[in-house]
């Protein structure tokens, strides 16, 4: 990151006849250099910043495992691709945000074999510091290429969430978790855009880039690399082997040389032993050191709490809500919403699916375009709640008290 300062000059164009000022937070994705043409066209008084995630101690090929990380080439792309747009670019680093809030978070998880959300924290890191950006130089308004809407109360102006008008990329999800002085200020060139159209004007406008390669929550998994620099990252007692056990069987199958090495609903691989791949990672014993192996189809489940919820303002929680619980891009359910205390709710959805605990979902009015999102929050469950549904074993105990 050491040649991050040479990109720093830039041009700055006249800002006579110009709109309000808007801060973009730009990247290597198509979606967010047609959104600078866009506002371009416009005529805002645009200025590009971008968001550099360093992780200091990592010594790999960094943007083969972090899909928010910018190699120096590619900042190279972005600081001619302002030029030529004639804006000024902003680069912001951050080292120590970064480690504190995603890699500190990850880490923590990984060593207490709890699903990881590392691009949610990153998410939420990034937005926010873009907005600080956004404050600091008098901006209007901050952009981003998400597709989502914004749509504000004619009573209030209260900002609240909708879905894009394209279904399979849309990520209104994402911007439901933000804080509402975010949401006020947030200008989304794509709201009304596919992702068919988007290609199109990126065509027209001549623009060409590569596409990212790692999927959301699909970035520091599966890479040595990433897996050495967690050990050097945590303590030697904290991260340890130890013995693979099945669901409610006491006997040992194999030992396990860290479960940083694994991850909670997925099948285990073995150098030395073929591993059943309906059996996967259901629970990690910390004090123990033990991974519990259970059927796959435990974790497909019809009912499930969502915990440190975000709300929309105008939710109504008299009576419970008929909804549509998101879970990912390729996961949208009905289901029904039962208020339980101030931050969590109880759902039941309509069909099982593969749920893994601490999960984003977020829930939405209706399925389809424009469908305005309620609320969203993390996933929690364990092992004894699959006890108390009676949907362990035939013919075992409590696996948690016998263990």
């Amino acid at each position: 990151m050491d040649n991050i300062k040479k990109f720093e000059g830039s041009y700055i164009p006249d800002n006579k006849d110009r709109k309000e000022k808007v801060v973009l937070g730009l990247t290597t994705s198509i979606e967010s250099l047609v959104s600078a043409y866009l506002l371009k066209i416009q005529k805002y008084d645009l200025i590009a910043v971008t968001i550099v995630n360093s992780w200091a101690s990592f010594q790999g090929e960094q943007e083969q495992i972090l899909s928010c990380h910018l190699t120096p080439n590619k900042l190279s792309f972005l600081k001619d691709f302002c030029h030529k747009l004639g804006i000024p670019h902003f680069l912001i680093e951050l080292r120590e945000e970064f480690h504190e809030m995603v890699i500190e978070k990850w880490v923590s998880d990984k060593v207490v074999g709890q699903t990881p959300s590392q691009c949610w924290s990153c998410h939420d890191l990034r937005m926010r510091q873009l907005y600080l950006k956004k404050q600091e130089l008098g901006a209007t308004y901050l952009a981003t290429g998400h597709y989502g809407k914004v749509v504000n109360s004619s009573l209030d102006h209260t900002p609240s969430i909708h879905s894009s008008n394209d279904e399979h990329l849309d990520q209104s999800h994402l911007l439901a978790r933000l804080s509402p002085e975010i949401l006020s200020s947030l200008l989304l060139p794509l709201a009304d855009i596919s992702s068919k159209e988007v290609l199109k004007l990126a065509e027209n406008f001549g623009i060409e880039s590569t596409p990212l390669l790692v999927k959301f929550n699909q970035c520091l998994k599966g890479s040595k690399e990433v897996d050495l620099a967690l050990e050097k990252s945590v303590a030697k007692s904290l991260i340890k082997d130890g013995e693979v056990l099945e669901f409610g069987v006491k006997q040992s199958l194999l030992r396990h040389d860290g479960v940083h090495h694994h991850q909670m609903g997925e099948p285990l691989s073995h150098k030395d032993q073929q591993m059943d791949p309906s059996k996967v990672m259901g629970e990690y014993s910390f004090t123990e050191k033990n991974i519990i192996l259970i059927d796959e189809s435990l974790f497909f489940r019809d009912k499930i709490v969502l915990m440190n919820c975000q709300f929309s303002k105008e939710i109504n929680f008299i009576e419970p809500l008929k909804a549509v619980i998101k879970i990912s891009n390729d996961v949208t359910v009905d289901c029904w919403v039962f208020p339980k205390t101030l931050s969590t709710v109880y759902v039941e959805l309509t069909e099982k699916v593969k749920i893994t605990p601490n999960q984003i979902a977020t829930i939405l009015k209706k399925k389809g375009r424009n469908a305005k999102i309620l609320l969203s929050g993390e996933i929690k469950f364990h092992l004894a709640d699959l006890v108390k549904e009676g949907e362990q074993h035939e013919g075992t105990s409590n696996p948690l008290l016998d263990f």
